[in-house]
């Protein structure tokens, strides 16, 4: 939206009035603005009388929050975790106290709230626990209380994190609010709270904007500036996904051996694997592998699609040279995909209760969530389990319970004998008519070490069984077939080259069945809030970098709403993701042009690593070598307390090991990748474990970026003597094993070091007592020599 804000001229008493418009921000100009609030600003009254100072008052019994949430969420409400604020509550009377305090990952951000919404939004959630007391139905016909109007409410301090609340009851759905910090400091005041129902109904709108698909746009490009390129031809005839899939991994990973030094691309070519009218669902996993391998190592590689009689040499240099990383050639336009909001239609999605649905991944979350939305729901009655280790007893005794009747069938989805059998086998009377398929695995790894088998094994259950399931029911009169693919395939992925692969394939083949007057549908899911076989290992660290992606949580009742929504519409592909599309520092990624603006750029931008590289060296330049160095290593900080999902750069000890941080491999890619676009150059793979700490790091980057510090002269000076020894010591343990190796030197100093051999050996011990333990490591590296 774009906000209008008026603050009007002082009355009487010295009030204004304050009103608050919005319209959508593409909205055209003759459209009228909605008023979403209006109220009075007045001088701020003394703090009312607080009373959190002995906390909580003896009188005050408690309630019980346990799995609050939880029980917000069976009556459809689902809070994410920077909601879920609520700490302990008790009640007195015509009054509840509450203690409420943020995730310390959202502590930061408390800095930049007069009084953070979602402290103030948990103080409330202790309201709807008297309720229950007082009737347990309370919560399930009339909805959760929302705050409606507030009046005389005023801010005493700002960004608390930790929040003694007191809510004494005025009226009919209305309270009054105090509000205490840690110590029972005054921190804001509310005089009055109207609430009003809001029925679950309601938020089903506000769910399904969740819901995007992907557009294709014309971009410009004159094609007179081209970089250099080379080209990875994959327009040619295939049906084995396994073996592209497989050259492609390898030449991503010999391209990226090569560890090019310029700005040179690889620009791999497809023809009707992307873009509109695709037709080649094997060539898809091409576009999957890469856009995970463009996540892990931006500015090298281009995807470019072709129609069908498209010149790729007409079209190469038109399409490196627009600056997109991924693009489509139709009818003489370069296009380049945009995600976009799809519109719900509104309409109930079409289960036919009167035939059999099949559900493969049957013993997973999703498929076993979809199982019991379908029989709760839709009334489908007849449902196949299909899972490779079974389905799970308590779902199939649930369904049951709940009138249904189950098949379930231990089995490979992929297996072409035993789904035949499967198949075969569903009644007459009852026959197919939909199909889900969520079956999948993970084998997460870098791309540079990705290997073919974890390709295949990820490829076997989305791939390979998708494909079957569409080559046997293509003589079924299905009314669905929906496959469970992931915002992977679209977005890409760290990590998760061959999960990019496999689901890009599940969405072509969406897209080709539909051509073929089929109905298919591939729903690209984002990230699930209720943990999975294959998101049980993400930790609260994990979830808080997602978080800082723009990426939130799907809670299971938002889930469910999505998938009918989605259900309900014509699209081949749709992705059911969560976004925050709250304007954002730095460049917005392409594919997410249409729906993010970009922020204002602050002063500390620099140190977030998100400001234009060139205004970062020239600011550096103008600095004394000090504060140049320290510019670094707040750089190199920042860098890491994003990456490790840290509270600030000053929670980064600049001498601690990335590996006792918590690095793996993929957050040594991130860290390189968010450092590379600060300084405006290409930083090498191994960096992290070349420099493994911040003060090495920031060293390193001072020596790759050239500085001068101000005021030095253009050029050393020419002494008649050796450098300092300390100095020499210094530049030498700088110099990465790597380095040497590509300057030509490394012989030299193996040949020097033969002729060290030959020194007298306590010359030689008293040269290494002098160095310090980097020093000898490097020394040892470099020589390969097995003396210790």
């Amino acid at each position: 939206l774009a906000l209008q804000v008026v603050v009007g001229a002082p009355d009487t008493d010295g009030g204004r009035r304050l009103t608050v418009h919005g319209k959508a921000e593409d909205a055209p100009a003759d459209q009228e603005w909605t008023r979403y609030a209006g109220g009075t600003l007045t001088e701020a009254s003394a703090p009312a009388d607080f009373t959190a100072h002995a906390w909580p008052p003896a009188e005050a019994e408690p309630l019980d929050t346990t799995g609050l949430y939880s029980r917000f969420a069976e009556h459809g409400y689902q809070y994410g975790p920077g909601f879920q604020g609520l700490k302990a509550a008790w009640h007195h009377g015509d009054e509840v106290y509450a203690e409420v305090a943020l995730p310390e990952a959202q502590h930061d951000r408390a800095r930049r709230f007069g009084l953070h919404p979602a402290l103030l939004d948990a103080a409330l959630h202790a309201l709807w626990l008297t309720a229950v007391e007082g009737d347990p139905s309370a919560g399930e016909a009339d909805g959760v209380r929302l705050p409606f109007s507030w009046g005389g409410t005023s801010l005493y301090a700002s960004g608390a994190t930790t929040l003694r609340v007191r809510l004494r009851t005025t009226g009919t759905d209305e309270v009054a609010i105090t509000v205490a910090d840690a110590a029972g400091s005054p921190v804001a005041a509310v005089e009055s709270l109207v609430m009003r129902p809001l029925a679950a109904g309601q938020l089903e709108a506000a769910r399904v904007r969740s819901l995007y698909r992907v557009d294709w746009h014309p971009v410009t490009a004159d094609g007179t500036d081209v970089p250099p390129y080379e080209v990875a031809d994959f327009t040619g005839p295939a049906d084995d996904v396994h073996a592209v899939a497989h050259r492609t991994l390898a030449r991503v990973q010999e391209w990226l051996a090569a560890e090019h030094e310029d700005d040179r691309r690889l620009v791999f070519v497809t023809r009707g694997a992307a873009g509109p009218g695709v037709r080649d669902a094997v060539h898809a996993s091409v576009w999957g592998l890469v856009r995970a391998a463009q996540i892990e190592h931006p500015d090298q590689f281009v995807l470019m699609d072709l129609g069908p009689d498209d010149d790729v040499t007409q079209w190469l240099p038109v399409a490196v040279a627009g600056g997109e990383p991924q693009v489509a050639v139709r009818d003489g336009a370069v296009l380049a995909a945009r995600l976009v909001r799809a519109a719900p239609t509104g309409e109930e999605p079409k289960w036919d209760p009167n035939g059999t649905v099949l559900i493969t991944g049957a013993s997973g979350v999703l498929g076993g969530l979809t199982a019991r939305h379908l029989v709760d729901r839709h009334n489908v009655r007849d449902l196949v389990l299909v899972a490779r280790s079974g389905p799970d007893p308590e779902l199939v005794e649930e369904l049951t319970a709940a009138g249904a009747r189950v098949t379930a069938v231990r089995c490979d989805a992929a297996d072409r004998t035993a789904m035949a059998e499967v198949i075969a086998g569903i009644p007459a009377d009852r026959p197919l008519t939909g199909v889900v398929h969520a079956a999948g695995v993970l084998d997460d790894a870098p791309v540079t070490s990705l290997t073919p088998e974890q390709v295949d094994r990820v490829l076997r259950p989305k791939a390979d069984a998708a494909l079957l399931l569409d080559e046997l029911t293509r003589g079924l009169q299905l009314s669905a077939f929906v496959l469970f693919s992931s915002a992977s395939a679209t977005f890409g992925a760290a990590g998760q080259a061959n999960y990019a692969a496999a689901n890009a394939f599940l969405d072509a083949l969406a897209e080709r069945r539909r051509a073929a007057g089929l109905p298919a549908q591939s729903l690209g899911w984002g990230f699930w809030e209720q943990r999975s076989a294959m998101t049980g290992g993400l930790g609260d660290r994990e979830v808080a970098r997602l978080a800082s992606g723009g990426v939130r949580p799907i809670g299971s009742a938002d889930g469910l709403a999505l998938f009918d929504a989605a259900s309900a519409m014509d699209d081949a592909v749709l992705v059911p993701i969560h976004l925050d599309l709250s304007p954002r520092g730095g460049e917005v990624p392409p594919l997410l042009r249409h729906l993010v603006r970009p922020a204002v750029r602050r002063t500390q931008a620099v140190a977030e690593g998100s400001a234009d590289a060139t205004t970062f060296r020239q600011r550096l330049e103008g600095l004394p070598e000090e504060a140049q160095r320290e510019s670094l290593l707040d750089l190199v900080r920042s860098a890491v307390a994003g990456v490790v999902a840290y509270d600030g750069p000053a929670s980064v000890d600049p001498d601690m090991t990335f590996m006792n941080l918590g690095f793996d491999s993929l957050m040594a890619v991130e860290l390189r990748n968010r450092l590379s676009a600060a300084v405006g150059t290409r930083l090498t793979p191994t960096l992290v474990f070349d420099y493994p700490t911040a003060s090495g790091l920031a060293g390193y980057l001072y020596d790759k970026l050239g500085l001068a510090p101000a005021g030095a002269p253009a050029a050393l000076a020419e002494t008649d003597g050796a450098a300092d020894d300390e100095e020499i010591r210094e530049a030498v343990a700088s110099v990465s094993v790597a380095q040497l190796r590509a300057a030509g030197v490394l012989d030299v100093i193996l040949r020097l070091a033969e002729e060290a051999r030959r020194q007298p050996t306590a010359d030689r011990i008293s040269h290494l007592q002098s160095m310090d333990v980097d020093g000898l490591v490097r020394w040892a590296n470099a020589l390969g020599d097995d003396e210790s």
